[in-house]
């Protein structure tokens, strides 16, 4: 399954016609994390730690680089790698239902490979506390945190909520939202240095050229027609098999 969500978020990545990324769960639970009736989070064998790490590194980079908007939908409890799986996207919904439990400590392990999604997610004290208690996280204390965009009493809420989320999403530039993505990953690698600075600047000019998405909002505004950028997407990027 790691590998299959990897390969779809790759490829949805470098996919004009795709402007969203929607991951829920199936059933009671949003994601378990691994697997342990099958597998053992342990290396069996020389050499199999390492593996088991660029797998897990490299999806949660995945979803942390994808240049789409990322919404994790929670539709029951996380746990261990489920909650990175959550806090490496940019958004979240949830059920009334959803937890967040880093698991990994009542197993003799730390959470290693979503450590630095959870931190700049919950911020160093409260995630410090979660990690140590290993306790599940409550829907109403990630809502208080500002973790959450919108809390459901049901999935059939949920389901709305997220509709009513991506008609919002509709009226906001792919290119924007990319851009935007990228001034809070500048933030957060390199806060007051010079990357974060010329980075800034890079993404000043691109948003400024007249041929790009700032240039075409503009001008339908003046004209009183918001730009619904999905149907948009659909009539000059669509490829063959692309799919909103």
């Amino acid at each position: 399954m790691i590998t299959e969500l990897h390969s779809v978020i790759d490829t949805a990545s470098s996919d004009p016609a795709v402007s969203r990324l929607v991951i829920t769960g199936m059933g009671r639970f949003f994601c378990t994390g691994m697997d342990l009736g099958k597998s053992t989070p342990v290396a069996q064998e020389k050499g199999s730690s390492e593996a088991q790490f660029a797998r897990l590194t490299e999806l949660f980079e995945v979803i942390d680089r994808c240049p789409k908007v990322t919404i994790a939908c929670l539709n029951g409890p996380a746990f261990g790698g489920g909650v990175g799986l959550a806090f490496a996207c940019d958004l979240r919904l949830c059920t009334k239902a959803a937890t967040g439990t880093l698991s990994e400590g009542r197993m003799g392990l730390c959470p290693a490979t979503i450590s630095k999604y959870v931190i700049r997610e919950w911020g160093t004290a409260f995630a410090r506390e979660a990690l140590l208690s290993a306790r599940p996280v409550k829907h109403d204390q990630l809502h208080s945190l500002g973790l959450d965009a919108e809390v459901a009493e049901n999935p059939g809420d949920l389901d709305k909520k997220l509709d009513a989320l991506l008609v919002r999403l509709r009226h906001v530039s792919p290119d924007a939202s990319r851009m935007s993505k990228e001034l809070v990953r500048l933030a957060w690698k390199h806060a007051g240095k010079g990357e974060q600075a010329s980075g800034i600047e890079a993404l000043f000019h691109e948003m400024m050229r007249p041929d790009g998405d700032g240039a075409l909002e503009l001008r339908e505004f003046q004209s009183g027609r918001p730009v619904d950028w999905d149907a948009y997407t659909q009539k000059t990027k669509t490829t063959p098999g692309a799919k909103l």
